[in-house]
């Protein structure tokens, strides 16, 4: 009767311990699909910042030819400006249009 009552015992506890070791198993397998997912996902971003920082690299290259060529525009401006006359008015010769305007004024 004892023997028999020991049997049941160690057969529940190894079902009790089966049971916990299937729901580790279980656990274990999700951990190491989140473990995965994470690690592609880290992939992913590492792949993104590292496009990231190539288009900021273009974009400041960009940037600064931009400035650049706006320089030259104002310093071509600049050596404009300084092509007027020395008495330093305006030439304000009438153009041909405002001529043959004037003269149906007069008519």
């Amino acid at each position: 009767m004892l023997h028999l009552a020991y049997r049941r015992k160690v057969a529940s506890h190894q079902a009790a311990r089966l049971k916990i070791q299937q729901t580790l198993n279980g656990k274990l397998e999700q951990t190491k699909r989140q473990i995965g997912q994470l690690q592609s996902d880290l992939k992913t971003a590492r792949q993104q910042l590292k496009l990231l920082a190539k288009n900021e690299a273009t974009l400041v290259r960009d940037d600064s030819e931009a400035r650049q060529a706006l320089e030259r525009e104002l310093d071509d401006a600049t050596s404009l400006r300084s092509s007027l006359p020395l008495h330093g008015f305006a030439d304000t010769q009438p153009s041909p249009q405002d001529a043959q305007s004037g003269s149906l004024l007069l008519r």
